[in-house]
């Protein structure tokens, strides 16, 4: 649901989500675009792993366009999580640009801390980028908060600004 100005409007359906809805995330995009991310179990059973798929799908103004899946078959441990990637090298100021990103588990053992990855990917012009992994290891207790971007001297490359807690 949204506010018009006038008032709150009618809730709007999601539809062609499979699964058990696990997380999800909203942005707002600079450009006023909204995306909303989803984290699902496809069996619909959480004791399962491996079988978990992240999509993103953005309000066209009216509803909400299909389904966008950005990576399946993983074990997430914690997100994903959205943000607005503004100034974004080699894009318009105005572009609507999302930066997505992720913990997850690279083995499926979930009751161990090992092998675990902060993975992720950004929205350009010309659509989804390749998955990317910024960091992995052995992390306990783990947090990934997404504020930003860092831009490396004008290059291409895009990095989210995360922390890790370890305890």
């Amino acid at each position: 649901s949204w506010n018009n100005g006038s008032g709150w409007v009618e809730p709007a359906r999601i539809d062609g989500i499979e699964g058990l809805v696990g997380s999800f995330d909203i942005c707002l995009a600079r450009d006023g675009s909204i995306y909303l991310s989803i984290l699902t179990d496809i069996d619909s059973n959480i004791s399962s792993p491996g079988d978990e798929r992240i999509s993103v799908m953005k309000w066209n103004g009216s509803a909400w366009d299909s389904l966008h899946t950005i990576s399946e078959n993983i074990s997430v441990v914690h997100g994903p999580v959205l943000t607005h990637g503004q100034g974004i090298p080699h894009h318009s100021p105005n572009h609507g640009t999302i930066l997505i990103n992720w913990i997850q588990d690279n083995d499926g053992n979930l009751s161990d801390e090992l092998n675990r990855s902060v993975v992720g990917t950004l929205l350009r012009e010309e659509g989804w980028q390749a998955l990317r992994t910024y960091t992995s290891g052995a992390f306990s207790n783990m947090d990934v908060g997404l504020a930003g971007y860092i831009n490396n001297g004008g290059s291409s490359l895009f990095y989210p600004v995360f922390s890790l807690v370890s305890g």
